[in-house]
């Protein structure tokens, strides 16, 4: 974990750089609890995970409840234009969706177009990423790796 401080005379507000240190290692600890609190409550759980597809590593974040049962749905969630996945799990509320009706969510990341904005290639003439490859490839990966339904898998999102 990377830490950027702005410290005006640490050693008189803190009273020495050793306390200083000190109080910045419980900081990173407690902060380090409470993310992995985040990521695992109550047995759910998300994962940021990468994916290989046409010489690109993209990213995704995978989403089950606790109590998944095999062969349950997929739902893709595509975040819109400039947008990130991580965005998209947290405003979409499809999470809580997720665990009311038992089914898996992939948040995929768009790649960078050419102003280096994050997108989804609606073939505008911006971009030359197989975006319909990659989210294909990821969904069959997920359905044999998290015995996911090949049947029962969509997509979702924003406007692009």
């Amino acid at each position: 974990m990377t830490s950027h401080w702005s410290v005006l005379s640490g050693n008189a507000i803190f009273g020495g750089m050793d306390k200083m240190k000190s109080m910045i290692t419980s900081l990173r600890v407690a902060l380090s609890t409470v993310v992995l609190g985040v990521l695992t409550v109550s047995g759910m759980a998300q994962e940021f995970l990468t994916f290989e597809h046409g010489g690109q590593t993209r990213n995704y974040i995978y989403y089950a409840p606790a109590d998944i049962e095999p062969g349950a749905p997929l739902v893709f969630v595509l975040h819109g234009y400039t947008d990130t996945g991580e965005n998209a799990m947290n405003s979409f509320g499809m999470n809580d969706v997720a665990d009311a009706a038992g089914f898996a969510v992939c948040y995929p990341q768009g790649a960078k177009d050419i102003l280096t904005i994050n997108h989804w290639n609606a073939n505008l003439a911006v971009s030359e990423v197989d975006d319909i490859g990659f989210l294909s490839e990821l969904a069959g990966f997920l359905q044999g790796e998290r015995d996911l339904s090949e049947a029962n898998t969509f997509v979702c999102g924003m406007s692009n």
